[in-house]
């Protein structure tokens, strides 16, 4: 048996009330009695390829002790499931039974109306990066990889980006998937198979990829690869000269294989991956070492949200835990699937080349954002390059953004999150062909989401205010009255005086006031935030500030602006922003001698 708060599953009742479920829940105090819903769609039994076909697996969450939740997935005859089920319910600790369903991570094969956007994308794909100049990362598939590209009208501007990152700070993101290879271009931090229903092929534990399991039972169906090409969109190594480019850097990648050999697992193995990359115990495995930050969900299962499945995700979601998840192939709504249709969750939708709509992606108001998926460039595990297709990969390639951020912007929550993105769209190019039910904020441009996220786009050297023609001031100005003078007036010695110069802000209004400010390390850097500290200001174009008040603000990341933080109307990170930076700060050689 496992266990979890019990504050965990308030919200999970709360959306099974007002949504229906495929679920029984026993009436609670907290909710009207019976939070089923008869018109749900009905869950299928899960039968799979080598799976034991006869029975059902029940997820069970029952009323624990210390006010907890024990949760429990049973195995039992199919012919019995029912009545077992009824059982249950009559008892009062009981608070939720449902089936598991099968879950599937499908890669949807091109569609014939993109032939010929094919082989224009190539085309397109030579000339421009003909056009661009010199790249950046060396991986043979760079090129072919559009996200990347400043170039593309409808694409992710995510070349720029990453030139605004240091990837000082490791991220750790979890892939639920299936299809895991080795490959040369990618390491796993640590992996888990936590599939239940192959107990005597491979049993669950620390062997994870393709090569390591027997798929023998999945017969002449092809052997999934999806985890495989999921986890190098999000982490390929960069710049190695090998394959392609994973979108983010200083990744460490975790795999929970949930899926069997040919692509599809149960809700319950599924949820126990979630339970496993957050550090909650999970039967018959080892912990996890250490909690991810970002958890991609490229699969989903027509029902809405189960209560297990919500319940898990509120356990990651209190950890701070992003979780990432398709909005499905299905060309519908994806308010249908779970779990994009669950609380606490980014959904995202896929375009092509063109910026359209993907001809299989599912859209409606539960969708987040839009990134291309299709013709997306992989890689084999043999090292030969491939294009798959799906939101399963327009997924990895937001969660891999959103890993971008937080690697700057550490404890961000997922409602943040969410309102950057909301801010940070481009319009989808609208055709009649293709039913949009909902897009979210749009294409996600990255450029904009770390405009959002406070992550500014230069950093402005810190200048000695007594370099060049006033270097020949500084012995005067260290003589002892002038030093009382200078603490007087700037809070500082001649040696400590740095320049702030309003000419790194040429497009910012000259009638706003200048102003150098600090906020927390990690935090947004803007001026307008509730824990800025506007440090020094003045309505001219320049000031002089002393170092010493800037060490005052220790733990602390700064910037200079210039703009009207009554309204924070023009306070951007476009033209009015920019990171301060005092390591690198060139001191008179006056005062490099006297400070030995």
């Amino acid at each position: 048996m496992n266990y979890i708060t019990r504050k965990h599953l308030l919200g999970s009742l709360i959306l099974a009330a007002t949504l229906g479920t495929a679920s029984h829940t026993h009436a609670m105090s907290l909710l009207s009695p019976q939070a089923s819903d008869d018109n749900a769609k009905a869950v299928a039994p899960a039968v799979l390829p080598g799976s034991q076909s006869d029975t059902v697996v029940l997820m069970i969450l029952r009323e624990g002790i210390n006010d907890t939740i024990e949760r429990e997935n049973r195995r039992v005859p199919a012919s019995e499931a029912d009545a077992i089920m009824a059982e249950l319910l009559a008892d009062p600790a009981t608070i939720s039974v449902e089936k598991a369903g099968i879950v599937t991570t499908p890669p949807i094969t091109q569609p014939g109306d993109q032939g010929n956007v094919s082989a224009q994308s190539a085309m397109d794909t030579f000339a421009q990066s003909q056009a661009r100049g010199p790249l950046k990362y060396n991986d043979p598939l760079y090129a072919n990889q559009e996200w990347f590209d400043p170039t593309q009208e409808h694409g992710l501007r995510l070349e720029p980006a990453l030139e605004r990152l240091s990837f000082d700070r490791t991220i750790r993101v979890g892939v639920i998937d299936g299809g895991f290879e080795s490959s040369v271009d990618l390491q796993y931090a640590e992996g888990v198979n936590l599939i239940s229903e192959e107990p005597t092929r491979n049993p669950k534990g620390p062997l994870f990829l393709n090569e390591d399991v027997d798929c023998s039972y999945n017969g002449e169906v092809e052997i999934s690869q999806h985890g495989h090409h999921v986890s190098h969109l999000i982490a390929a190594n960069v710049d190695n000269a090998l394959g392609m480019s994973g979108v983010t850097a200083n990744v460490e990648l975790v795999a929970a294989r949930s899926m069997f050999c040919g692509g599809a697992g149960l809700t319950s193995d599924i949820v126990d991956g979630i339970y496993w990359l957050s550090g909650e115990p999970v039967d018959g495995v080892d912990p996890i070492s250490q909690p991810v930050e970002i958890i991609n969900m490229s699969l989903g299962e027509e029902r809405t949200c189960p209560i297990a499945y919500q319940t898990a995700i509120n356990v990651a979601h209190s950890k701070g835990i992003i979780i990432v998840a398709a909005a499905g192939n299905d060309r519908t709504d994806a308010n249908k699937f779970a779990p994009a249709n669950c609380d606490n969750v980014i959904t995202v939708a896929a375009h092509d080349t063109r910026g359209i709509l993907s001809n299989f992606t599912n859209t409606g108001a539960n969708v987040d954002t839009v990134a291309q998926g299709s013709l997306v460039t992989s890689i084999t595990p043999e090292g030969n390059p491939t294009t798959v297709g799906g939101t399963s990969f327009s997924t990895p390639i937001v969660a891999g953004v959103i890993a971008n951020v937080l690697s700057e912007r550490p404890g961000l929550s997922t409602a943040q999150l969410k309102a950057m993105i909301a801010e940070s769209g481009n319009p989808v190019v609208e055709a009649s062909f293709r039913p949009n039910l909902g897009a979210g904020s749009g294409i996600l441009d990255a450029m904009k989401f770390l405009d959002a996220a406070g992550i500014p786009r230069a950093i402005v050297a810190a200048q000695s205010a007594l370099q060049g023609e006033r270097e020949r001031f500084v012995e005067a100005l260290n003589h002892p009255l002038a030093q009382n003078l200078l603490n007087v007036e700037v809070g500082g010695d001649a040696c400590s005086l740095i320049e702030i110069d309003g000419n790194v802000l040429p497009n910012a209004n000259p009638n706003d006031p200048l102003m150098v400010f600090a906020v927390p390390a990690g935090a947004p850097l803007s001026p307008t935030a509730s824990n800025a500290n506007v440090l020094a200001q003045t309505e001219a174009g320049r000031m002089i500030v002393s170092t010493d008040t800037l060490d005052a603000f220790s733990n602390s990341q700064f910037g200079i602006a210039r703009c009207d933080v009554t309204t924070g109307s023009n306070c951007n990170q476009v033209d009015t922003i920019r990171g301060f930076n005092l390591a690198d700060l060139e001191r008179p050689a006056f005062c490099t001698v006297a400070m030995r």
